[in-house]
């Protein structure tokens, strides 16, 4: 089945739980002391944390698969409803 597309970008490939597994661990890696996460995040360079998660900015549309335009908390595809009325317009 053709995933939809509808003009938005496909779900990150690389997933909520990954994202945060690497966040995580770089957290637990550089960290000063008793350095919060938060304190942590807005000491450390944004480029630095992009670089970090860069992989889901390589995916297309060409390279994703149909469960990456499953939403959070659904089981199945984002599928649009084309109606007739004002409202659908």
């Amino acid at each position: 089945m053709e995933p939809a597309s509808c003009g938005l970008p496909p779900r990150s490939q690389l997933g909520i739980p990954a994202a945060l597994d690497r966040l995580i661990g770089l957290y637990q890696a550089e960290h000063v002391g008793g350095e919060t996460a938060t304190a942590f995040f807005g000491r450390i360079e944004l480029p630095r944390v992009k670089q970090l998660l860069a992989d889901p900015e390589t995916m297309t549309s060409k390279s994703a698969e149909p469960q990456d335009y499953v939403d959070l908390a659904e089981e199945t595809e984002f599928h649009p409803e084309i109606q007739e009325g004002r409202c659908s317009a």
